[in-house]
């Protein structure tokens, strides 16, 4: 007994070691992994060619147009593919003057902070517990491509996180998604999940607000630009719908022309949509969302920020859908593989094993009706 009570311990001990050291090698080798993803993408996407490329030349270039008085939307044909256009309404122009004011080099450091900002607040609006989380969610690929390339996405995606934390405040949530939508236009259609989850003085709110603002910031300017926006928005869409990152992308790259492709990307987007309809509170905003990215032709690969967003709004605390953050890194390989079809397809794919995955327990919620039950 003595002789079995001594040893006993000893084994435990031995199997702590041992699992500690399985652990130390798993963590060492995501670490390395994900180092060598990283320097890999950033090799990949150009070096300081495409610093921070999502800022300068469309937001902050405009901006100080604007600031001294001119007008900052073209009047001719531009190269979408070589020089980004102005393609956000005159009130975020009008929010980045200050910014404007500063040499580039200040006024990118300060927007790329703004954004990394964004990214930190994310989690903490949405009470995520737990190291793993934060880990998982820094190291997403969407996250670090937004952030890289000065994408206001990750403003959009903060809007998004704000919404659901406060989604029963209308004032609040009815805020967020107008300024969600005027810095993008597509985050638009989460007045769905409004309408979906009997949220209508939000929607209503959303709906009139946001074409207000738009509508109010050209008048500011005298409407200068605004009868060429609508051609302008068109001929960017069909020129950079191929580089996306999702169902319209994908068929682009695979022979589709851009009607027949942006057809089926808004059945898709419908399709996504309605079933969330009957999915309870987080599968209405899950496949809403996902269904705004299916319907976005120039939807690309860190728009993808936002289905991060709804995965930590439905687990605060770690479980198998955070997951879907790392196996982000598939569909960012997928690339060296099979090129702009393959990052799309993959996206997708991983996005709807998500919902599906997820969103199994989604209409089990407490208080959950769906719409047109008693």
């Amino acid at each position: 007994m003595v002789d079995g009570a001594i040893a006993e311990p000893r084994r435990s001990e031995r199997q702590t070691l041992r699992l500690r050291l399985v652990w130390l090698i798993a963590v060492y080798l995501v670490v390395v992994g994900l180092a060598v993803e990283i320097l890999v993408l950033i090799a990949t996407m150009g070096g300081s060619s495409t610093y921070a490329e999502d800022f300068r030349a469309p937001i902050y270039d405009a901006a100080r147009v604007l600031a001294h008085g001119g007008n900052p939307y073209p009047t001719s044909a531009h190269d979408f593919t070589t020089f980004p256009s102005v393609v956000v309404p005159p009130v975020v122009l009008f929010a980045i003057v200050p910014l404007a004011l500063l040499p580039e080099w200040p006024a990118v450091t300060l927007w790329l902070s703004l954004l990394v900002g964004a990214a930190v607040l994310i989690p903490v609006v949405l009470q995520v517990k737990g190291t793993r989380c934060w880990i998982l969610w820094f190291t997403c690929p969407a996250v670090i491509i937004g952030a890289f390339h000065g994408n206001a996405i990750l403003l959009v995606a903060l809007s998004v996180a704000v919404a659901w934390r406060w989604r029963d405040r209308p004032g609040i949530v009815a805020t967020a998604l107008t300024i969600a939508a005027v810095l993008k236009y597509w985050p638009f259609l989460f007045v769905c999940w409004l309408i979906f989850t009997r949220r209508v003085r939000a929607a209503v709110f959303v709906t009139v607000a946001t074409p207000l603002v738009v509508l109010g910031s050209w008048a500011a300017i005298g409407f200068r630009g605004i009868s060429s926006y609508p051609s302008m928005l068109g001929e960017m869409t069909r020129t950079l719908a191929d580089h996306g990152a999702f169902a319209i992308s994908a068929l682009m790259n695979m022979g589709v022309g851009y009607s027949a492709a942006s057809a089926v990307g808004v059945v898709l987007a419908t399709v996504a949509i309605l079933v969330g309809r009957r999915r309870g509170h987080w599968g209405a905003f899950f496949w809403t969302a996902f269904g705004a990215l299916l319907a976005t032709a120039t939807g690309w690969f860190h728009y993808l920020s936002v289905i991060a967003v709804t995965v930590g709004a439905r687990s605060p605390r770690y479980d198998r859908a955070w997951l879907y953050l790392p196996a982000l890194w598939l569909a960012v390989d997928a690339y060296f593989v099979g090129g702009r079809a393959a990052t799309a397809i993959v996206s997708v794919a991983l996005t709807l094993l998500l919902g599906l995955y997820a969103g199994r327990s989604a209409t089990r919620e407490r208080g959950w009706k769906p719409p047109g039950a008693g």
